[in-house]
């Protein structure tokens, strides 16, 4: 018979989940979705407001905002401390904050919106989850979910910072998997195909979205990794839309 491992977290009720992006989109349907399980979420994001209203939309007076800029390495040190004095601890990682930038060649895009791309999507996620591991390390069980894009598995004409930065994010998903596999700290990667999420408008860029994913769906998804049972994990999931 297989051994069934029993430290799962087959709830999210008291869990501490910081979950970055939160102002919004996926991110803030994440929070909503567990908070609604009794999650403590920190919300971590660059606009006061939006996280405000985010957490207006939650029922969960435990849960609390931290603005931060996932690009500044006093932003990211000082929202750390700020997480674990206020909670005591931190459960679970969701790295969801992300950038897009207009299609275009990459000698007609501006070195200021690659250094944005990268940094947001890739290098400051990194070090945001540099100064996070510690602590996961400290509870019995962890978790850090990535949300990748699909632009990682396929790539799409004009979107090559964004591409690098997600297929680098890919990479550091899998690399983090085999230096964790030993620890009580799982890893799993999800790669959403379209969402109907802000992300383009911010960049610019007007597109139909009729067909694409809810954030709720992706919030749902994650949620089901999180929380399943014995000695079952989700890895990686990819999401299309129709």
């Amino acid at each position: 018979m297989y051994a069934v491992d029993t430290a799962r977290m087959e709830t999210l009720r008291d869990k501490v989940i910081v979950v970055t992006g939160a102002g919004d989109g996926m991110g803030k349907q994440m929070a909503i979705c567990f908070a609604e399980e009794g999650a403590h979420v920190a919300l971590v994001g660059r606009t006061e407001g939006k996280l405000a209203a985010a957490l207006a939309a939650m029922d969960s007076p435990a849960s609390r905002t931290y603005v931060c800029d996932l690009r500044d390495a006093r932003d990211r040190a000082k929202t750390v401390e700020r997480i674990v004095e206020g909670f005591g601890g931190i459960d679970v990682l969701i790295n969801n904050a992300g950038v897009w930038h207009l299609a275009n060649p990459l000698d007609e895009l501006e070195e200021e919106a690659i250094d944005d791309v990268m940094e947001v999507n890739l290098t400051g996620l990194m070090k945001f989850t540099r100064l996070v591991l510690p602590h996961l390390r400290k509870r019995p069980e962890a978790a850090i979910i990535n949300i990748v894009s699909k632009q990682a598995l396929r790539v799409t004409p004009g979107r090559i910072a964004y591409a690098a930065s997600k297929w680098g994010l890919r990479g550091f998903t899998d690399a983090l998997k085999e230096d964790l596999k030993d620890t009580a700290i799982r890893v799993s990667g999800v790669y959403p195909a379209g969402t109907r999420t802000h992300l383009f408008a911010a960049a610019g860029e007007k597109r139909p979205m009729e067909a694409y994913t809810e954030p709720e769906d992706i919030a749902e998804a994650v949620h089901f990794i999180l929380t399943r049972k014995g000695n079952m994990w989700v890895s990686d999931m990819a999401i299309d839309h129709p």
